[in-house]
């Protein structure tokens, strides 16, 4: 039909979006660049971070398990999203990412390091949560796909851009520690334009109609939500947590140990480390719009089958095939596509499937559970480690567990592409 998008890359909307829209995709698009850097910050570091505290090799992996920890709290801190509105927590949590970010540059031993970096991912995987809230109750229906693609591509280039930095490590003031410092300044700068962010219409909506002056405690109203995605809402909340858990155990060890692997077991210098995640990220970077706006049109759950097919693909290779520079990057670029071409797919479900209500809490279970299966992961990489030989074949061990995620995703979760959230709901409450 004239006029209808037909996939495929392009920074355009695939229908027109007001300004409001377009200023709620910035405001949050600019927080999720800088959590990129952050978040994609810790693997590069962590090899020369280990070296100056006198870190055994091999043990990476339980270092970042312990700092990704911080989801823990993330999850009943987005979970005040539902209770005291979308832009107070973001608020909460952009000024904490910001003094942490800041405070990691202090570090004077492992402890204190691992500690900041948990309270970085803390703040960073709360605002995460409630973005992808902010994006699906805001944005035109036609367009949630392509808006979640678009805060996707803008964490990859804030992970680039880490990358890029990196590359000047040796030669910057204070080494790793002056990269932390660059990433907290822009934080602050955020937080000031955020000042800025409405409430979604949605959850003003939903406050009008509660009542909430006359309502129930926030923690009470939190349980309340809790108990209604696991109960009144089970068959769709355990669904998503089947595809999730899987999903992060194989995904997590191959994704933030290569910085690692590159280092310690290829002996790269940052140089090429910063090319290989450049080069690749950037033919990766168009698997956001390219995903978003397919998975719109022709639906989230084929996107997501071929998106995790190739994922798996793209990094046995890479860990098992010919160490070769050329084949490293290209096979990093096609699983950075397929990467977040299903961090869409999985972002949107847990937006979509459930009420407003229970969005923000949804939103942080499913990151939650992310955060703790991909820790188990690094955890049971730690000990394959020695009995398999290395990071190459402990990590591509785990690759599989992908694949049974695909699996229950398209036996078990409603397609979701085209219908408005309030459809979705009626759909999810008719079958109970």
């Amino acid at each position: 039909m004239a006029g209808m998008p037909t996939g495929g890359f392009s920074l355009r909307p695939p229908v027109p979006l007001p300004g409001s829209q377009i200023k709620v995709l910035v405001l949050v698009g600019l927080a999720f660049l800088i959590a990129g850097y952050d978040i994609n910050l810790l693997g590069l570091v962590l090899p020369k971070v280990s070296h100056e505290f006198g870190l055994e090799l091999g043990n990476e992996g339980e270092i970042i398990m312990w700092a990704r920890l911080g989801v823990l709290l993330a999850f009943p801190l987005a979970m005040l999203a539902d209770r005291f509105g979308r832009r107070a927590i973001l608020m909460v949590t952009i000024l904490g990412s910001a003094v942490t970010t800041l405070a990691t540059a202090f570090a004077q031993n492992e402890e204190q390091f691992i500690l900041l970096q948990g309270a970085v991912r803390m703040f960073g995987y709360a605002q995460d949560m409630i973005s992808i809230v902010v994006i699906a109750e805001e944005m035109d229906d036609r367009a949630r796909g392509w808006a979640l693609g678009l805060l996707a591509a803008s964490a990859a280039v804030g992970g680039g851009l880490s990358a890029l930095v990196f590359a000047g490590v040796d030669i910057l003031p204070f080494g790793w520690r002056g990269l932390y410092v660059l990433g907290a300044i822009p934080i602050f700068a955020i937080a000031w334009a955020w000042r800025g962010m409405p409430e979604t219409r949605r959850f003003k909506e939903l406050q009008a109609a509660e009542k909430p002056k006359d309502g129930p405690s926030g923690l009470n109203v939190a349980l309340a939500n809790m108990y209604s995605l696991v109960v009144t809402h089970g068959r769709r909340f355990w669904a998503l947590i089947a595809v999730t858990a899987p999903l992060a155990f194989g995904v997590t060890c191959a994704s933030v140990l290569l910085p690692t692997f590159l280092q310690s077991d290829l002996h790269l210098e940052p140089g090429y480390v910063t090319l290989i995640f450049v080069g690749g990220g950037l033919f990766g970077l168009f698997g956001n719009f390219i995903a978003g706006r397919y998975a719109d049109k022709h639906g989230r759950k084929p996107v997501f089958l071929f998106a995790s097919v190739g994922f798996v693909a793209a990094m046995a290779l890479l860990y098992l095939g010919p160490h070769n520079l050329v084949v490293i990057t290209i096979c990093w670029g096609i699983a950075v596509f397929a990467f977040f071409a299903m961090e869409v797919v999985v972002g949107a479900w847990s937006a979509e499937l459930f009420p407003t209500e229970q969005r923000s809490t949804a939103s942080g279970a499913r990151l939650a559970t992310n955060i703790i299966f991909g820790g188990a992961a690094l955890l049971l990489q730690t000990f394959l480690y020695g009995p398999l030989g290395g990071h190459a074949t402990s990590i591509a061990a785990l690759l599989p567990a992908i694949l049974v995620a695909t699996v229950i995703a398209m036996l078990f979760i409603p397609e979701t592409a085209g219908k408005t959230l309030e459809q979705i709901a009626a759909e999810g409450e008719h079958k109970h």
